[in-house]
């Protein structure tokens, strides 16, 4: 399924996320008790095609893994149940819901590689706009 539902930040509201094939991305929506929140892209491989929650982990808090169907890999985004997952777009790393130097090592390794998963402007192509689009998403930090 493109679309999975979970409790992903512990607050006891089913959170929504919905695979986004042609961007490259995934897209969070906190459940905020009244109604979802505005969603949050975070990257995905190449072509994510199925979602999953379950917790993965073991530490009592459900976690999220996707296919990606065209780079032929599986993402698992372990949360801890106030955390969930990456912040913006340049929280490409673990720990999440932080910006540091894991991020940009992963951004750079998968511009380098050609990966889409660094295609952060979501045109299906790797380019400066790319890196412009990451370095501002750095900069704003997370919230």
């Amino acid at each position: 399924d493109r679309i999975a539902l979970a409790d992903l930040d512990g607050d006891g509201d089913l959170d929504a996320v919905t695979a986004n094939q042609d961007a490259n991305s995934l897209s969070v929506f906190d459940n905020t008790g009244a109604g979802l929140a505005a969603g949050i892209a975070i990257v995905a491989g190449t072509s994510p095609d199925r979602l999953a929650s379950a917790d993965f982990d073991l530490n009592g808090s459900a976690d999220l893994a996707v296919t990606n169907r065209d780079s032929n890999n599986t993402f698992i985004y372990l949360t801890t149940g106030t955390v969930i997952l990456p912040c913006n777009s340049a929280d490409l790393a673990a720990p999440f819901g932080v910006l540091n130097v894991e991020d940009i090592e992963t951004f750079v390794q998968l511009f380098v590689a050609g990966d889409l998963g660094g295609d952060l402007t979501g045109d299906g192509n790797l380019n400066v706009d790319d890196v412009d689009a990451f370095i501002a998403a750095f900069l704003s930090g997370c919230p």
